[in-house]
């Protein structure tokens, strides 16, 4: 059964209202409104019943501080009140409530908006519920969405940005390079002898020496640069802000950290080196000319002994 609270001092209407609600409701009474708060909040009613004329604050004060109080700010409140100026009504309306009842009234009519009301209230609960299903469930969503978009873009075996997101950190960069006037530098690498790795030892050792060699690009570059899995055993790196000669200096630093350190595997130590082609961003050359201008650069060093840095102009 629905919970109402009657809230009047006096013991004639308390009576009434209780004769006649007693079999529809559980009823609760407060007889002052600082006890009527109180009770709403330890003891939550479903509608409230309040008179205006109370002995310690009006009824229009009493609903305002319902309203204010988290606990009973939902409840409706119906004004059960004598006061039939229409300043009263208004007031009661402007204060919160939700329906004024100028006494005396019919019985039969008081219980019908009071069903009706309850209904409304059970309404909005239902929808105010559903809604927040919804909202959980878009949530949830919306956590798949951008952890498959960022397996999308991620690179499973290394944990690197793949080919995909490296592209878009391209394009952004060609953008902030048009804007600023500046220029950026890429490289890409390849792991020399790569298959003969493979061949030699296997696909988990060829995994083992991509993820030692990812490792010490990682911890070559700054934190500023981008490093991204391109293919194969071949990586792009990103240097923003770098010129040409800059970023060979850089390449060559790392080629030479990846010749001094050998991948332990299996108690085997085995030496790997590596091929830079590097090329330059200038004015007006497009994403792709830019890749492959590196490409090329990565193909001479491949064909002219490998273990090198080789520059494209563009």
């Amino acid at each position: 059964m629905k919970k109402i609270q009657i809230v009047d001092d006096s013991q004639s209407n308390i009576r009434k209202l209780e004769n006649l609600l007693n079999t529809h409701f559980l009823v609760t009474v407060a007889r002052t409104g600082e006890e009527a708060v109180r009770m709403a909040k330890e003891n939550v009613p479903d509608l409230i019943l309040l008179e205006v004329a109370l002995p310690d604050m009006d009824g229009f004060e009493t609903c305002r501080r319902l309203k204010a109080q988290v606990e009973s700010a939902k409840i409706p409140v119906i004004f059960v009140s004598s006061l039939k100026e229409k300043e009263a009504v208004i007031k009661g309306f402007e204060v919160g409530g939700q329906d004024y009842i100028i006494k005396p009234f019919e019985a039969r009519e008081l219980v019908l908006r009071m069903k009706s009301l309850l209904k409304q209230e059970s309404s909005r609960k239902r929808l105010e519920q559903h809604v927040k299903v919804l909202e959980e469930q878009n949530e949830k969503l919306k956590g798949k969405i951008q952890k498959v978009d960022r397996l999308s873009r991620v690179d499973f075996l290394t944990n690197l940005m793949n080919r995909r997101d490296m592209q878009e950190k391209i394009r952004a960069e060609i953008n902030r390079s048009i804007r600023h006037g500046r220029s950026f530098t890429l490289a890409i690498v390849d792991i020399d002898f790569f298959k003969n790795i493979n061949d030699t030892y296997g696909h988990d050792c060829g995994d083992h020496v991509l993820k030692h060699f990812v490792s010490t690009l990682k911890n070559s570059v700054r934190s500023s640069d981008y490093v991204s899995r391109w293919g194969g055993e071949e990586f792009l790196l990103l240097f923003p802000e770098t010129k040409l000669e800059e970023g060979k200096r850089a390449c060559e630093k790392i080629r030479q950290k990846i010749n001094e350190s050998p991948v332990i595997y299996k108690g085997m130590s085995i030496s790997i080196t590596a091929t830079f082609g590097i090329s330059e961003y200038r004015p007006s050359v497009r994403i792709e000319e830019l890749i492959k201008a590196a490409d090329d650069a990565l193909y001479k060093g491949k064909k002219t002994g490998k273990n090198q840095v080789v520059v494209q102009s563009m």
